[in-house]
């Protein structure tokens, strides 16, 4: 967090166009790697600093980069190899990560069916 802090700073000091080459470096590297907060952390300082010295355009290139927050849910399991229940935790699905491309769309198209079902049932009682 403070190396995040310290880098933007910098990145008002030199010119946008390399600060923006730094960043998608950045984005890049972590991309390749596993590390889903850190590649996070990166979009949100780069997102900070088109808000305060960039276009609209470039503004808008980094909202398609942001991922989206799910909540999922995982076995926990004891040292000795019983169940323990479950844990929920947060993923970030990248809009580029076309792995969970699949995966996402069809949660999406539940979680929409979902909706609607509770909606329906919401105005059934309402009749009722």
């Amino acid at each position: 967090q403070v190396v995040m802090t310290i880098l933007y700073y910098l990145f008002c000091l030199i010119p946008a166009f390399v600060s923006r080459s730094i960043y998608d470096r950045g984005d890049k590297s972590l991309k390749n790697s596993e590390e889903k907060e850190a590649r996070v952390m990166l979009l949100e300082s780069w997102k900070e600093f088109e808000d305060k010295s960039g276009d609209q355009e470039h503004r808008e290139r980094i909202d398609r980069r942001m991922p989206k927050r799910i909540k999922k849910r995982r076995k926990v399991q004891t040292e000795d190899g019983t169940d323990a229940g479950w844990e929920e935790y947060f993923d970030y699905i990248f809009p580029d990560d076309s792995a969970a491309a699949p995966n996402f769309k069809l949660m999406q198209m539940a979680r929409l069916w979902k909706q609607q079902q509770q909606q329906q049932q919401q105005q059934q009682d309402k009749d009722s």
